[in-house]
């Protein structure tokens, strides 16, 4: 039979008669057999030419055709490929096929019948290889099915002349596996830098062996934490980790059917982290591979993982003077890995920040990108949302100013770089769940613990100051204390031991002075935390102011530190003496004659305001009770005084009464208590009258350098101490 077969009623077939009885002319056989053959096309081989980018199921290949024609193939033959699942972009597009730089082939594509259409327009002659090309540079070229490739095609040689040729069988040089867009990772938590648990999902469209592996290309994933060993198992798989090159390979426990869909978790526990920066969403960097037997996969991207954002650097900080409990801008600074949108929003949790609900207007930073600033009292936290777009990488500067009902530092302060301090993002291009910022200016806090005392709280006199206050931040070595003394005295020192009381321990400090200024300046020497106390002592000369010390005065007592866990700028001190003064103090006698009864008067401009109530007590050194000069003269006996503050309407009476005895060894005197029955104005001058039916006798002589006169009040706008009056008569 012929080499290349019979067609179906093959026209060349024919028949013609010559009989005597008369000739027939040639004429076609109608009705013959098809008669096919094989070994037409030998060694069919389909093969894949770029080793740079190996086949990946779904995408644009460079192929190659290989076989040898069993006899010559010429201008006319037709070979049809059936390339079942292929595609082309190019479907009614003839290309021209080279070999060895002749044009011998044109080429199309069907893509209804998946077929590659091939015709011969010059001799290929028997017994010799051919090879044909299909790629971009020829203007056609077909993507891979999606699928892969696990069976062998097959082609047909419809020749000019002769009957076609089916089946002829095409070998795949390489098989290719494929996931088929199914494969999708997630991270919880989507946190950058940290330690998360992985989920993959995936199936496989090829069998997947137990002794095959699937691998994880995950750069800059690390695994920092060595939780455990370097191997992972579940009922699924075993999962290992290779830090060398940050993959993940997983071993199934037993056989992959095609189809199968997997599902599989990666604890966080197994310790591998996300990169620094995060990634971006289907980052294509992260890739899938397998070298399954029944078609591997090339790294291929992985077409679904979330995007998780990343702040290079972030900054929160306060315009100055930032007070604990107080209002104060924000600055807010931050570079992210990932560009902002417009309607992407920023949220800052500020935990311990007090203030109602607010809304502002737009806010302009430095990048002229306006944000809409809200602050929740119920979360604590601080919403801008972008007006504009910011490029990933840009530093952006906003702050948000100090207005009516915005947020409050805590009364506790801020730690150096809080960690409960965190800014977070819903950004499209990369969400950043609440992470703490990098950098959080620390203020500090006495939480209105400061205190200062001093030892005596006589005003004008030289005193032991004592500091004490409970921060609520740490001190070190080289931080500093500062008081600001208005109307204390005393010449300039510096280097004045102090000591210091704190829970645990004791240490030292060095204490300066500079009158110009009015400013006290301790210096640690070594660190101290809890309830701290500050002993400068009274040799160091600083004087009580001679006026006093006042409640609600207009120039109060300040404190402030200067800490590197948290500075405090000036605030008043919360806890002082308050030292009264009574100026102008005076006494005088209406019978100034010794051993003789006298009405006695009291004199002295209040140097504080004096409240209804206070009790002043004068001492009448070397005076005695004439009903008993030779005893003891108990207190409760009461009388009334008459008391006269110049500027005031009318007199008001004191309620008076004896508060300690006559002593006639020791000759002490007697003490007049008078409890006021209304307020005296601060500068107001007062004359409080006595008369000499109460019994008071005067000594047999008086000097003025005798002491004759001390007084003192319990009034709570200004305690004095005993206190030698200004004059007294001789």
């Amino acid at each position: 039979l012929p080499r290349l077969g019979i067609s179906t009623n093959s026209k060349n077939l024919t028949i013609k008669v010559l009989a005597g009885a008369g000739n027939m002319s040639e004429t076609a056989i109608m009705n013959s057999p098809q008669v096919s053959t094989s070994g037409v096309l030998d060694s069919f081989v389909i093969d894949f030419l770029n080793p740079l980018s190996p086949p990946l199921a779904g995408v644009y290949a460079d192929m190659r055709l290989r076989f040898t024609p069993t006899f010559d193939l010429g201008p006319g033959d037709i070979v049809e490929v059936v390339l079942n699942g292929f595609q082309s972009s190019a479907l009614s597009q003839r290309g021209v096929l080279s070999d060895a730089g002749s044009p011998v082939v044109t080429v199309g594509w069907n893509d209804t019948r998946s077929v590659l259409d091939m015709r011969i327009f010059s001799i290929l002659p028997s017994n010799t290889q051919c090879i044909f090309r299909l790629n971009t540079s020829i203007g056609f070229s077909l993507a891979l099915p999606a699928l892969g490739i696990r069976s062998n095609a097959s082609a047909t040689l419809r020749p000019l002349s002769g009957a076609s040729v089916p089946n002829i069988s095409v070998v795949f040089a390489q098989l290719i596996g494929s996931f088929n867009n199914t494969v999708s990772l997630k991270y919880s938590p989507p946190v950058a830098n940290a330690q998360s648990s992985l989920e993959l999902r995936f199936q496989a469209f090829m069998t997947i062996l137990a002794t095959d592996a699937i691998v994880l290309n995950l750069p800059l994933f690390t695994r920092p934490v060595r939780t455990g060993a370097v191997a992972f198992s579940s009922p699924l798989c075993n999962v290992t980790w290779s830090d060398k090159d940050a993959r993940m390979l997983l071993y199934m426990c037993q056989t992959l059917k095609p189809g199968a869909a997997v599902t599989l978790t990666v604890p966080s526990s197994f310790g591998v982290a996300l990169p620094w920066n995060g990634t971006r969403r289907n980052q294509a960097e992260l890739t899938i591979q397998t070298n399954a037997s029944d078609g591997p996969v090339q790294p291929t991207p992985i077409p679904t993982s979330p995007a998780v954002g990343y702040f290079l650097s972030s900054r929160v900080e306060f315009v100055a003077p930032a007070l604990a409990g107080q209002c104060a801008d924000i600055m807010l600074t931050w570079t992210a890995n990932m560009a902002l949108s417009p309607g992407d929003s920023l949220v800052v949790g500020l935990p311990g920040f007090t203030g109602s609900s607010w809304q502002s207007s737009a806010v302009e930073g430095n990048l002229l990108v306006p944000f809409a600033v809200s602050w929740s009292s119920n979360t604590s936290q601080l919403t801008l949302v972008s007006g504009g777009a910011i490029a990933e990488k840009q530093q952006a500067v906003l702050r948000v100013g100090c207005v009516s009902g915005s947020p409050r530092l805590p009364a506790v302060g801020l730690r150096s770089n809080q960690t409960t301090v965190t800014i977070s993002t819903n950004a499209s291009t990369g969400p950043v769940l609440a992470t703490s910022f990098q950098y959080v200016q620390a203020v500090g806090s006495f939480n209105g613990t400061e205190a200062v005392a001093l030892d005596p709280p006589v005003a004008g006199q030289a005193a032991q100051l004592v500091v004490s206050f409970t921060p609520l931040m740490s001190f070190a070595g080289g931080d500093r204390v500062l008081l600001s003394l208005p109307g204390f005295t005393g010449s300039d020192f510096a280097g004045v031991a102090c000591r210091v009381d704190f829970v645990g321990g004791t240490s030292s400090a060095q204490a300066a002075w500079n009158q110009s200024s009015a400013q006290l300046t301790f210096v640690l020497s070594s660190a101290a935390s809890g309830n701290i106390s500050i002993t400068l002592p009274r040799g160091a000369g600083l004087a009580v102011p001679s006026a006093g010390i006042r409640a609600n005065a207009s120039n109060p007592l300040l404190i402030s530190a200067v800490c590197a866990d948290g500075s405090v700028p000036w605030q008043p001190v919360t806890g002082f003496p308050k030292v009264g003064v009574l100026k102008n103090s005076s006494v005088s006698f209406s019978y100034p004659q010794a051993l003789g009864l006298s009405n006695v008067t009291f004199g002295f401009v209040a140097g504080m305001p004096i409240r209804q109530g206070s009790t002043l007590a004068f001492q009448l050194a070397h005076l005695s009770c004439v009903w008993a000069p030779n005893a003891s003269c108990s207190g409760g006996l009461s009388f009334t005084a008459r008391l006269q503050a110049v500027g005031q309407a009318s007199a008001t009476s004191a309620t008076s009464y004896f508060d300690m005895s006559w002593d006639r060894q020791n000759e002490t005197g007697v003490v007049l208590s008078f409890q006021l029955s209304r307020a005296v104005a601060q500068d107001a001058a007062v004359l409080i009258t006595v008369t000499s039916p109460l019994g008071l006798a005067l000594p047999e002589a008086v000097y003025p350098e005798a002491g004759l006169l001390t007084y003192s009040t319990d009034n709570a706008d200004g305690v004095i101490l005993p206190t030698p009056s200004d004059r007294c008569p001789s």
